[in-house]
């Protein structure tokens, strides 16, 4: 992971275009870019890199499953990301494929049992989340649906 960080911020320097001039048009307002993301629990990992991130002024999105599993240390460390511009967002509660989970036990108990408790753990913390990544890539539209209703931003 750590020889990643710097190829992709060195791909996001010189991908994203920076305007001279304040944007006056909505069409202007638009700039290219890179979004970095991770997910799981490598709290520790991440935060090594806080220094890399600063010198090429680059912002991730840290995406948190088993949240219930963190170390008060690796909580404090999610503050530090938060603290440098970070975004902290939901992986849900057991990193479960959502499409299986919701073709198995429904909807009502996929949001009741890996949706709800994260959110609510993340926001107890200090983290509310309003992007959410989807196990494995594991998604439906009609999961899209529901969890929209409760986040900003999916990340399939």
């Amino acid at each position: 992971m750590h020889f990643l960080i710097p190829l992709l911020c060195l791909f996001l320097i010189t991908s994203v275009s920076h305007a001279a001039e304040k944007p006056t048009t909505a069409a202007q307002s638009f700039r290219s870019g890179v979004v970095l993301t991770f997910d799981d629990r490598y709290v520790d990992q991440w935060v090594q890199q806080i220094p890399l991130f600063k010198k090429y002024d680059a912002h991730a999105t840290f995406f948190v499953d088993h949240f219930y599993k963190l170390k008060p240390a690796q909580i404090a460390g999610l503050k530090k990301l938060q603290d440098a511009g970070h975004a902290i967002g939901s992986h849900s509660v057991n990193h479960i494929k959502a499409v299986d989970y919701v073709r198995t036990k429904g909807m009502k108990a996929y949001l009741q049992n890996e949706i709800d408790p994260s959110v609510k753990r993340l926001t107890e913390a200090g983290f509310p989340p309003t992007a959410f990544a989807y196990p494995n890539s594991s998604r439906s539209e009609e999961i899209d649906t529901a969890l929209l209703k409760t986040f900003r931003h999916l990340r399939g």
